[in-house]
């Protein structure tokens, strides 16, 4: 069993995800959903749960008591009861989730409001995979019986694919499809790429009503889902393979660059965090500033001043307020009285979440005035999907950024982890619009931040920020950001509760070596791994001149034995991991110059094992 502070930050106790079978269908329950619903080895729904979210769209979680399973072989039938409270909101329901052997599940919930209070949603949620669904043909029944066919779109679609949902029906083979009912309330489905979320999503109360809505003391709810195969012929009883296995590419095949890797700095540096940043080999360093606000002049001169000492240029994210004239003449003239050096100017104003080609053109000439190198930076600083629905103006701009994070809508180990992909598919879809611009994201962080605009919204930092946790699921990030063209990353903050490193210094957190080991790569080519089966492992191989590295991840919570075959003759291999958490954390210069284990490779291939959360690193030459 993993030592879950190490893993998390905290002590887990989050109850175990239980196995469980409706016939040829294979499946999970854990706290209170269903999901990973798979047929034949294909993973047909991604996750069935309920939610409530309220007026600020904080979703409140529900505490599970009198909770009953009965399984047998081909069936089981679960009850609970569950409950959330959070500050005026009281609301109760109970669950029952049956799956029988015929290949149909059910989930019914009634729940009953035990005060009144606003809220945006509350309600199933049935979350539909990627992989699966992407350009399929859905079949949807409105509540009428009308059918009509539309597809699952390639590429994230802004807005709400298909609405006044009562039935979705779509194939899983050539003889198998899979038949969705929705009762209780309206549903209708969105494209949650936009939030990076790697799914699409149907829910009830479709987003066009007007929000928040008054839930009144003792009102009612029910809703029903039901989960139902259908085919001409017997269903396949194939179960999840554990094999893990993966081939390293020829590396004439690697056309993904390794982008340009930076941090925020929010937090004073003590020379303790100076000391370690200098053993980084960052691109950048994020800063946030403000030329509205008074103390503007003085953080560019301290802004410069941390620029210089660690030799690490700005990348300087400017919000520009309502008098943004009085604001262009200041932020020229403390430009040129600080001669801070500036890589990336990022261009934010208040009122635009996407940033406007008026607004853009009138900063422009200052900004050039003052460095001609310097990239000019445009989009917004929210999530994708707010360029998805108001395209920025590119053809003005060197590159284009937005924010992302694995939190919009969901929380635990499992969904963080599962939904990676959706990064590179934000920038696989905003290519279509980037024009000539190249996409940056900043910042890429665990939890959302601290949103100014709505000061209810939850956001500042996790805790499993100091586990080993955030940096497998850091390196599975820089891994799709490669995978889908970004040209440069701002990951957390330097120091502090949500940065690479304690707030003074002292102790790094294991994502620092990951920042590391990676930046050492940036402009080398880089590509995905040929994974032939298993799930819960990503891994990429990066080449910068003669050097060779591999990375691959345990993105789960369980010990994974991996072969990885096509490997050179002679590596140097390294784990990042529980048995040598202690050391490199509190004394990271020395488990960096710690070598690692050095093999001769029988007939190319090799199996290691990988502990929970657990990073490999592999290095060699590209000539043995």
């Amino acid at each position: 069993m993993a030592d879950s502070s190490v893993c998390y930050g905290y002590s887990e106790t989050s109850p175990e995800a239980i196995k469980l079978q409706a016939g040829p269908i294979e499946l999970y329950f854990q706290d209170g959903y269903i999901r990973n619903i798979s047929y034949n080895n294909i993973e047909i729904i991604r996750r069935v749960y309920f939610a409530l979210r309220d007026q600020f769209w904080n979703t409140i979680a529900g505490s599970i008591y009198s909770l009953n399973i009965k399984t047998s072989v081909s069936s089981f039938q679960i009850s609970f009861e569950c409950v959330h409270k959070h500050g005026d909101i009281q609301f109760s329901w109970s669950a029952q989730i049956t799956g029988k052997s015929e290949g149909i599940i059910s989930y019914t919930a009634k729940g009953i409001s035990g005060s009144t209070f606003l809220k945006n949603r509350i309600g199933f949620c049935v979350l539909h995979p990627i992989d699966l669904c992407s350009g399929k043909t859905c079949c949807t029944t409105r509540p009428d019986g009308t059918i009509y066919e539309s597809t699952f779109p390639v590429f994230i679609e802004p807005w709400p694919l298909f609405k006044d949902i009562h039935g979705l029906k779509y194939s899983i083979d050539n003889e198998t499809a899979v038949e969705i009912t929705f009762n209780g309330d309206v549903f209708e489905m969105e494209d949650q790429r936009n939030w990076t979320d790697n799914s699409f999503k149907t829910y009830s109360t479709p987003a066009s009503n007007p929000i928040p809505v008054k839930m009144l003391n003792g009102e009612e709810i029910e809703q029903k889902i039901e989960i139902r195969l259908k085919s001409g012929k017997p269903f396949k009883y194939a179960y999840t393979s554990k094999e893990n296995v993966i081939c390293l590419p020829e590396i004439s095949s690697l056309f993904g660059v390794v982008p340009e890797i930076g941090t925020i700095v929010d937090e004073p540096l003590t020379p303790m965090v100076i000391d370690k940043t200098e053993s980084v080999p960052l691109s950048h360093l994020r800063f946030d500033v403000f030329p509205g606000s008074e103390s503007f002049v003085s953080d560019m001169e301290k802004i410069a001043s941390i620029s210089r000492q660690l030799q690490i240029p700005a990348e300087l994210a400017i919000y520009f307020g309502m008098n943004i004239e009085d604001e262009i003449l200041l932020l020229g003239q403390a430009l040129f009285a600080s001669q801070v050096s500036v890589y990336r100017f990022l261009i934010f104003k208040e009122d635009e979440p996407v940033v406007s080609i008026e607004t853009i053109l009138q900063i422009i000439p200052v900004l050039k005035k003052y460095s001609s190198s310097s990239y000019i930076v445009s989009g917004t600083d929210g999530y994708f999907v707010n360029l998805n629905r108001n395209h920025p103006p590119s053809g003005i701009i060197d590159q284009i950024c937005y924010s992302a994070n694995p939190q919009v809508h969901t929380f635990d180990n499992v969904s963080i982890m599962e939904n990676l992909p959706g990064i590179a598919e934000t920038l696989r879809s905003g290519h279509l619009f980037f024009g000539k611009a190249q996409p940056v994201i900043s910042p890429l962080t665990l939890c959302p931040r601290k949103n100014r605009k709505n000061p209810m919204k939850s956001g500042g930092f996790d805790i499993r920020q100091k586990g080993l946790f955030c940096s497998a699921w850091t390196a599975g990030s820089i891994l799709q950001c490669i995978e889908g063209g970004a040209a440069s990353v701002t990951l957390f903050s330097l120091n502090g509760e949500g940065g690479i490193m304690t707030e003074n210094g002292s102790e790094v957190y294991p994502v620092y070596h990951i920042v590391t080991v990676i930046s050492e790569m940036t402009g080398g080519a880089g590509g995905s791994c040929i994974q032939r089966s298993g799930s819960g492992i990503a891994s990429i191989v990066m080449v910068k001149g003669m050097r060779m590295l591999v990375i691959a991840v345990n993105l789960t919570g369980a010990t994974k034995d991996l072969q990885i075959d096509n490997l050179p003759s002679l590596i140097t291999y390294k784990y990042l991991d529980e048995t040598t958490y202690q050391e490199s954390t509190q004394f990271p210069e020395k488990w960096k110059c710690t070598c690692g284990t050095v093999i001769s490779v029988e007939n190319t291939s090799h199996i290691f094992r990988l502990l929970p959360y657990s990073v490999l690193t592999i290095e060699a030459s590209i000539i043995n």
